[in-house]
């Protein structure tokens, strides 16, 4: 997980988090999610863009959701070996 730091004028800095899953757990999730892009993608209310309902990762088991925290360490592991490595210029 990355974080990058983000401020408004006169507020602490905020942290937004960067190709970090949202995994939602059970089967309610994957509906909203379907809902969501049925009600909120309509262009002319500017609710929401269509990245942003790909970042919602619906599972339906605990196994699944540790399954994909997995693979997102092993993702982050890999490139902090690669950032490490690069040579500092």
């Amino acid at each position: 997980m990355s974080t990058t730091p983000s401020t408004e004028r006169g507020q602490r800095p905020k942290h937004h988090l960067v190709d970090t899953p949202l995994i939602m757990v059970g089967r309610m999730w994957s509906e909203l999610v379907q809902w969501a892009r049925a009600s909120m993608l309509d262009s002319r209310l500017h609710l929401v863009n269509p990245e942003d309902l790909s970042i919602p990762r619906c599972v339906v088991t605990g196994d699944e959701a540790i399954a994909l925290i997995r693979e997102h360490h092993a993702r982050w592991l890999h490139a902090r070996e690669r950032h490490e490595r690069r040579p500092e210029r």
